[in-house]
Parts: C-alpha cells; structure tokens; sequence
C-alpha cells in the first residue's frame, strides 16, 4: 500500500491538473462569446450577408444566432448536410429570420471546398 500512496497520489493530481486546462479552456471560450457579441452589439449589420464557417455547434453557431438577430442574412456552414439543415432552420426560427438564412454544406478539407462554398455563399 505504502508503494502505492505516491502513484496514486500522482493520478489525482494529474486528473486534478486535466480538469483545471478543461475549465481554462471553457473560460476562454465563454470570454471569446462575450467578445463576440459585443462586436456583434456594436455592428450595424442589417442588410449585409454573413458567412460563418463552422457555424453547426459552439462559437460559430452563436455568432449564426447573433448576426441574425441583428438582422444579417446568415450563411450557415458545416460538414454534415444534415447538420448544416437542422442548424439554419433554428436559427431561422429562434432569430425570426425566414428568407435570411441560407444552410450551406460543404467540407473545407477537401481540394476546392472554400471556393465552392464561397460560390454558394
């Protein structure tokens, strides 16, 4: 047991320290919303068309939500079809931005992705 105690104790501070990255990292991110929402508060944006990639989950999803509430016509991007549908109809939805909201799948790994989504855009 003796042998043990100095592994183990090793463990929960590794496990420890593992937690307390993953709660820096959500507080980055919730600083980076914030931020982002400032900047979107701050814009006079109605009118203009927004393309947000990566815009099915997380930041990029909030700054959709954002840019459409402040009357933005939004282009929301994904990889997954499915996703990218799903998102913008809530969006759509939630922002009251029927006609505003364009969903647009398209992977950007592969040769050519971003002009195709640019062209879709």
């Amino acid at each position: 047991m003796k042998r043990l105690m100095p592994v183990l104790a090793g463990m929960t501070i590794t496990a420890i320290r593992k937690v307390a990255i993953q709660m820096r990292e959500t507080l980055e991110v919730d600083r980076a919303l914030v931020s982002a929402a400032r900047a979107v508060e701050s814009e006079t944006i109605s009118g203009k068309r927004v393309l947000v990639t990566g815009s099915t989950r997380g930041i990029g999803r909030a700054l959709a939500m954002a840019f459409a509430r402040r009357g933005a016509s939004v282009v929301v991007h994904g990889r997954e079809e499915g996703d990218v549908r799903r998102v913008a109809a809530a969006i759509a939805h939630a922002a009251e931005a029927a006609g505003r909201v364009r969903a647009v799948p398209v992977d950007l790994s592969r040769p050519g992705g971003g002009g195709v989504l640019v062209g879709r855009a």
